[in-house]
């Protein structure tokens, strides 16, 4: 047999542009001078039915939506290319390292390491609160127990996003005790709604999730979104915390 094995992968980002290089990549779409290989499921041997020296191209695959059924390419990162001599019984090992595309658009980065663009959400850093885990800080919300109680929090401006059904997600890392609701106002000239598109879970650990919004922002035609996320909570009986940090709106 003759192939190569992939354990995991990397992102390299420029922090002050991209923010920081936190991600999910889950799969890979695997071709060899442009024949299509498959897609493969991290950790992954893949075969090659060829050998000496070749040229690999791998594309990023991500859960769309924290969805495991749902799986595809991420619009934003390079394909990575890499050389590799393949020689019978023996497999090279790859780590790709992926980047976002030149021309990836961030209209919003907030990772509260040196403030806060959102209402109703604290602010704690990593030298107080040893839950931060990326950077300097992240936001917080603490919810004392009680009942029938609804939190929202909200991106203190709205964003240009680009119409006729470009690509635009939402990038979030997050930790809570409880379910989030995630979700946008879709603005246009002097008219909005408020779309709540997904639940997240409650995670023990903090979890990285990509959100598509192209759906809503291309049936609504809106030019300026804001991003929403509310906390329904429902006779909890001890204090919750919500920790949310690398939000990045990306299109």
């Amino acid at each position: 047999m003759i192939g190569f094995f992939i354990m995991m992968t990397d992102l390299n980002t420029n922090p002050s542009k991209e923010g920081v290089s936190t991600h999910a990549i889950k799969d890979v779409w695997a071709y060899n001078k442009g024949e299509y290989l498959g897609t493969y499921t991290l950790p992954a041997t893949i075969p090659v039915l060829k050998e000496g020296k070749e040229s690999i191209e791998l594309i990023a695959g991500i859960e769309v939506n924290g969805i495991s059924t749902t799986r595809a390419q991420y619009p934003f990162f390079l394909q990575v290319q890499e050389k590799i001599s393949l020689t019978p019984k023996k497999f090279d090992t790859l780590r790709p390292t992926f980047q976002y595309q030149q021309s990836t658009q961030f209209p919003f980065i907030e990772d509260f390491d040196e403030g806060n663009g959102f209402f109703n959400l604290n602010r704690v850093e990593s030298m107080n609160d040893p839950e931060v885990r990326y950077g300097e800080g992240a936001g917080y919300l603490h919810i004392p127990a009680s009942s029938d109680t609804t939190y929202y929090f909200e991106s203190k401006d709205p964003f240009n996003v680009p119409a006729e059904g470009a690509p635009v997600f939402l990038e979030l890392d997050y930790k809570s005790d409880v379910d989030i609701t995630a979700g946008l106002r879709l603005i246009r000239g002097n008219k909005s709604s408020d779309q709540y598109k997904l639940g997240l879970r409650d995670q023990d650990n903090w979890n990285k999730i990509y959100i598509n919004y192209t759906p809503e922002i291309t049936k609504s035609n809106a030019n300026q979104v804001k991003i929403l996320f509310k906390v329904r909570i429902n006779q909890i009986n001890e204090d919750a915390e919500v920790y949310v940090d690398n939000v990045k709106l990306v299109n």
